[in-house]
């Protein structure tokens, strides 16, 4: 029997080009749709406007495979233009847009992108009930589906004493509005009231300005309990081991463009319990009281006394992180994409 052909279009990159929430989703959805038996074709759009051969390479792709079924899993910042083409040459095949973050759902629903460009989109994919009802207010169709992640392998849960710091880590893009501010705002008002041998704060993540990087690094250099740590690894299992030994992550964002971040899944899967604000689908993922406290979103005063609760009570949240684990397998790739849901896409 003849494996189905699929061109997978959208941010996938390598090791030296890494797109974020987009790249480490299109990994996971290339190798899942491979353990299905499909043959995919992938057309990278990562750091388009730095290479623009790489959407005429993508255009190319599908001339040269013309009878493929199309998945582009992208933002419309970088794929827009793509979906205008396939409108206007009214392709007839089977497409799949998989929309990442937020924002693509609004830019549709509020006519920043018109709705007709979707007329040869077989399926949208989104990923929360808000997002479908968006697209429907304007006539669209759509399917939720959650993030996932390929998830070989959870790590072991360590030992963690009553007696040890607490420890608070933060894994995201290096950005203002991913709540990076008021977390340092926090530990230094936790210092001043003499929390500081209690606990402390590590982040890891790229910077995209290297303004806001020397900006944020003169400041944490007199905070002792802070610290940059660079880049966490996650495409091996030490990275994971190493989350897994913090008690708890901070995860305040109030970036506009936030989708159901693929971080709070790795959380889960090290048994890491999350702080993190009332944004977006933030509150579908943080069961209260069982994988972590939702808190007022940009609410600097509720961020320092959750984060005060853990350092006063720590056993409270390592108590969370066995079912954290387990709440994990809910996002596993496996369980999410599977033959009837590409059956169901017709894909």
């Amino acid at each position: 029997m003849e494996r189905k052909e699929i061109i997978l279009i959208g941010g996938i990159g390598d090791s030296k080009s890494f797109v974020g929430g987009e790249h480490s989703k299109n990994m996971h959805l290339l190798s899942a749709l491979r353990e299905c038996g499909r043959k995919v074709i992938s057309a990278d759009l990562a750091d388009l406007k730095k290479h623009p051969w790489k959407g005429i390479r993508a255009l190319l792709i599908l001339m040269i495979h013309p009878k493929a079924n199309v998945i582009i899993s992208s933002s419309l910042k970088r794929s827009g233009w793509l979906i205008k083409i396939l409108y206007f040459f009214k392709s007839r095949r089977n497409i799949c847009f998989v929309g990442t973050g937020c924002e693509f759902a609004s830019s549709i629903a509020q006519g920043r992108f018109k709705v007709k460009y979707f007329q040869n989109i077989s399926n949208i994919i989104v990923q929360g009930a808000s997002m479908k009802k968006e697209l429907e207010s304007v006539g669209l169709k759509a399917i939720v589906l959650p993030n996932f992640k390929r998830m070989d392998f959870l790590p072991k849960l360590p030992s963690k004493n009553a007696t040890d710091i607490v420890s608070f880590v933060f894994l995201s893009r290096m950005n203002r509005k991913k709540g990076v501010n008021l977390i340092i705002e926090c530990a230094k008002k936790l210092n001043k009231e003499g929390w500081c041998d209690r606990y402390k704060v590590d982040f890891y993540g790229s910077f995209e300005e290297n303004a806001y990087k020397e900006e944020i690094l003169k400041t944490i250099i007199d905070i002792p309990n802070v610290k940059y740590q660079g880049i966490l690894n996650l495409r091996e299992v030490s990275g994971y081991e190493k989350l897994g030994e913090y008690t708890v992550m901070l995860f305040p964002t109030f970036w506009p463009g936030e989708g159901f971040p693929g971080i709070l899944i790795d959380a889960l899967m090290a048994g890491v319990p999350v702080i993190a604000s009332d944004w977006h689908f933030n509150p579908d993922i943080i069961e209260a009281g069982k994988t972590g406290f939702i808190i007022p979103n940009q609410d600097e005063e509720s961020l320092y006394k959750a984060m005060k609760d853990v350092i006063e009570t720590p056993a409270r949240y390592t108590k969370m992180s066995a079912y954290c684990q387990q709440t994990a397998y809910k996002y596993d790739a496996r369980n999410v994409i599977n033959e009837d849901f590409l059956t169901k896409i017709k894909m």
